[in-house]
């Protein structure tokens, strides 16, 4: 098995996704990777030319981001056409998989330089723009394995660990404390590439505009639970509702709502990248 190096990392602000009004919503998602792309070349990290192979996660590879985005994020950036790309969907793990899976080549001997990442405009392609729901709208599947959506999972968790309410605040005000500090002392700087549009070159985004590091214990407590009314929709092939199916794995309990916007992950638009290098 061969070495595989990170030479490099670079990612976009992650801008909070509003279809409008939002920061990067104006931007196609094959733009966003494509500056990644262009950044990475302006840093010296990278001679597109010598790049084997690009990998890029993506969820949701409907409309903007159909057509493999990858390869027509490669041809956007202006990096010579022979550079090949595909794109990957491991649902939220995507974008990390992609790096696996090029370093998983890289370890392999299969390639020596890859460009591996993942991108998302959810302001232009929401979650569930594919329309397969979790199962592909599978009755035959629904009633063997039922699946549940991560929120409701989250609070499934929850429910059998024994957490309260306010054992997940403390972790949301954590976390927006953490990422205050984190951006005051600019820990994230190295890696951030400002936005910009592509045709006047303004800057649109140089910093994540998701955090809310004004949040107190007393906003998030608040906050009404994120994924109740979710859970009251009916899934099943019997008529049952998500937090009915849900419910299998408690022995009889009620399940809990206990996650908040507050303590959820976030709606974002923005793209990142690695550059992977076998020692050679």
């Amino acid at each position: 098995m061969n070495g595989c190096f990170v030479l490099d990392a670079v990612r976009t602000p992650r801008a909070r996704a509003k279809p409008r009004g939002g920061a990067l919503a104006g931007i196609h998602p094959q733009e966003l990777f494509a500056q990644i792309l262009r950044a990475l070349e302006r840093r010296g990290s990278v001679n597109p030319a010598e790049v084997d192979d690009v990998v890029v996660g993506c969820v949701s590879q409907v409309g903007d981001q159909g057509s493999n985005i990858g390869r027509c994020a490669v041809l956007a950036a202006g990096w010579p056409h022979a550079v090949p790309a595909v794109s990957l969907d491991r649902l939220c793990g995507s974008g990390l998989q992609a790096v696996h899976f090029g370093a998983g080549a890289i370890a392999a001997g299969a390639a020596d330089l890859i460009v591996a990442g993942g991108v998302e405009s959810m302001s232009r392609v929401p979650m569930g723009a594919d329309g397969g729901g979790l199962d592909g709208n599978n009755l035959l599947l629904r009633a063997e394995v039922p699946q549940i959506p991560q929120g409701i999972s989250a609070d499934l968790i929850a429910t059998i660990e024994g957490y309260k309410r306010e054992h997940l605040d403390a972790v949301g005000l954590r976390s927006q404390r953490g990422a205050a500090r984190a951006m005051s002392e600019a820990r994230f700087a190295r890696s951030l590439a400002p936005v910009v549009h592509p045709d006047t070159g303004v800057v649109l985004l140089d910093r994540d505009d998701t955090p809310r590091p004004a949040t107190t214990e007393a906003d998030l407590a608040s906050l009404p639970p994120a994924f109740a009314a979710l859970g009251s929709a009916v899934a099943g092939v019997h008529g049952e509702t998500l937090d009915q199916l849900a419910e299998r794995g408690l022995s009889g309990g009620r399940l809990r709502h206990l996650h908040t916007a507050g303590t959820s992950s976030g709606i974002a638009d923005g793209a990142a990248a690695v550059v992977l290098a076998s020692e050679s």
